[in-house]
């Protein structure tokens, strides 16, 4: 009977291969192959310097509108050579008493520059100045966004009472499902009613990749 093929190394924590190196790995009776994941699934992007974030406090998020004034958005330049792959969201709230809304990521595809206030993103690898070619925007114009969920790609948490004691923040992962090609702008708003309290804290995570 055939014996499972082992891997005659053991891992290293105090090097590392060339990345694209060949390695043998482990295998069952037919072939199968067995792994153990050592790092996240963003762990690669990250260490190339391909993951960034956008932080953003104490935000009143606007009701999705066709002419909406974002205050938080990320926005990939037209003609970029990129595409965002949208890693997480998360939305916290320090208010004891909330809006019963959906807070969701609604997108816009422009066909001209929009207007925008530029803010700080900041690289995932931490302290190494990378900066992406997205734009993280504290202000942003909608001119034709889709209303109501027509344009939202992302329900990102909702409220379902005045008084919520959902978990703040409640981190959504996006897993591949979205996508942000050049000219689209994804911006963070509510279903039906306005936050009269600047209450919200958002970020936004997403890794670029070649288009």
């Amino acid at each position: 009977m055939p014996t499972a093929y082992v891997v005659p190394t053991t891992l290293s924590t105090t090097t590392n291969n060339a990345v694209g190196s060949p390695i043998p790995h482990p295998a069952g009776y037919q072939g199968d192959a067995y792994y153990g994941k050592v790092h996240g699934d963003f762990y690669a992007a990250n260490k190339s310097g391909a993951v960034f974030s956008a932080q953003a406090t104490a935000k009143t998020v606007p009701v999705v509108a066709a002419n909406m004034a974002s205050v938080f958005s990320v926005y990939n330049p037209i003609g970029n050579s990129k595409v965002l792959e949208l890693i997480s969201a998360e939305v916290g709230v320090v208010l004891a008493t909330t809006v019963v809304d959906v807070v969701g990521l609604h997108y816009e595809k422009f066909t001209s520059a929009p207007t925008y206030t530029a803010g700080t993103p900041i690289s995932n690898l931490l302290g190494s100045g990378n900066l992406p070619t997205a734009v993280y925007c504290t202000a942003l114009t909608h001119v034709a966004m889709g209303t109501g969920a027509t344009a939202r790609c992302a329900q990102v948490t909702g409220f379902p009472a005045v008084t919520s004691t959902a978990v703040s923040p409640a981190p959504y992962f996006f897993n591949g499902r979205v996508l942000v090609p050049a000219g689209v702008a994804v911006s963070f708003a509510v279903s039906t009613t306005v936050w009269t309290t600047t209450g919200m804290d958002l970020s936004l995570t997403w890794a670029e990749w070649p288009a």
